[in-house]
């Protein structure tokens, strides 16, 4: 584990090294923002409200998290990072006891990596070192509260790009590579390639409707999605997000393992919209 951290943050420092010295050249370093768009298709991003309704299991779900940058050096970001979700059975009479929970917390770095001697605007990348618990709580023997009730934990990371992320692009996409080194059950794949593509069908004034296929649709692989997303960019600054999606693949709550759940949902997401550098 040490060994894989060590090699992730060399290549990280090079990186931001290579970066710095191919910058004098070319004036977009002038307005770089190492921020990330929090494309919706990407289970695992921190900064939303949401609430959702999921046909399969019948659960309400509850998102709620927050991640921000704590340093920045030159035109590199860290920031930390958390978020929330928890399962709500629907009973009659307006009744939701909370089912499962399920922990996101972690540090990340973004940071750009310069194409052909940086004449060009250079990838947004992302390197993130993560833990996830999961839990069951209401009305159960191993509560948060009676005991250790984490069934499925893990930790990993992972490097991602984003490309063409500016708003006059008709598609948004994001790759990446992650690499699970613990797990508490042994029912994830180490080596996992997280991938998001946005279609966009209409942008206009602030309103965006957009098609989204990603095979990140959940905090473990492999859980696919395909969806279609209004969004509503307000002037100040924040995001609402009305959508309905079908996702295929393992449950979306990690207490439950590694259940197959396929299904559809339908979901409001709240958030902050992201300045990303423009095309001068």
């Amino acid at each position: 584990m040490k060994t894989i951290i060590g090699i992730c943050l060399i290549v990280f420092a090079a990186s931001s090294l290579h970066a710095q010295n191919d910058y004098t050249a070319y004036r977009w370093k002038d307005h770089w923002v190492p921020t990330w768009m929090e494309m919706r298709g990407s289970f695992l991003e921190p900064n939303r409200f949401a609430t959702v309704f999921d046909f399969q299991p019948r659960w309400l779900r509850l998102e709620a998290g927050y991640g921000a940058e704590v340093l920045r050096i030159s035109s590199v970001a860290i920031g930390a990072e958390a978020l929330i979700w928890s399962g709500l059975k629907a009973y009659s009479d307006f009744r939701f006891p909370v089912q499962t929970a399920d922990y996101f917390f972690g540090i990340y770095s973004i940071f750009p990596l310069p194409l052909w001697g940086g004449n060009l605007r250079p990838w947004r990348m992302r390197f993130r070192v993560s833990h996830i618990s999961s839990h069951l709580v209401d009305g159960t023997q191993g509560s948060v509260i009676g005991g250790s009730s984490s069934r499925f934990s893990r930790e990993f990371v992972s490097l991602e790009s984003l490309f063409d992320e500016t708003e006059r692009s008709s598609f948004r996409l994001s790759l990446g590579v992650k690499f699970i080194f613990h797990q508490v059950q042994n029912i994830e794949q180490q080596f996992q390639f997280p991938g998001v593509l946005d279609f966009i069908v209409y942008n206009d004034q602030g309103n965006q409707l957009f098609a989204t296929l990603s095979t990140a649709a959940g905090p473990s692989l492999a859980l696919y999605s395909a969806g279609v997303t209004f969004r509503h960019t307000t002037s100040w600054n924040s995001i609402s997000d009305f959508y309905g999606e079908y996702h295929t693949g393992r449950t979306r709550y990690g207490a439950l393992g590694s259940l197959k759940q396929d299904g559809f949902e339908i979901g409001i997401r709240i958030g902050a919209a992201k300045e990303l550098e423009t095309n001068k």
